[in-house]
């Protein structure tokens, strides 16, 4: 009888221990997962710093190129009151000249 248990007691340690070995590479197949996982968070994290970093520079760029804009604006209105006086003092020196002629 005491045989029996003792037999029992080895049998019961083994299916523990085979359930503790079990548990271990569970776990370990756990770690290894959560790790990946993580490395892929950092990986989507460092894309999404690249992401809104590019975003930074491209609208400070239009920013630039809207200012640019608004210079070359200024200077085309400017341009083109010269343009309308220089054609104003065309025709008054054309006046002048007609006066001279006669």
């Amino acid at each position: 009888m005491m045989l029996n248990s003792y037999k029992d007691v080895l049998i019961n340690s083994m299916e523990v221990s085979k359930a503790f070995n079990n548990l271990a590479a569970i776990t370990q197949e756990n770690t290894a997962s959560i790790e990946e996982i993580s490395a892929s968070a950092e990986e989507v994290n460092a894309s999404m710093q690249n992401v809104a970093s590019i975003s930074q520079e491209s609208a400070l760029a239009a920013q630039e190129v809207s200012f640019s804009t608004d210079e070359l604006t200024v200077s085309t209105e400017e341009i083109s009151g010269s343009s309308k006086q220089l054609a104003n003092m065309a025709q008054n020196l054309q006046a002048m000249v007609a006066k001279f002629k006669m």
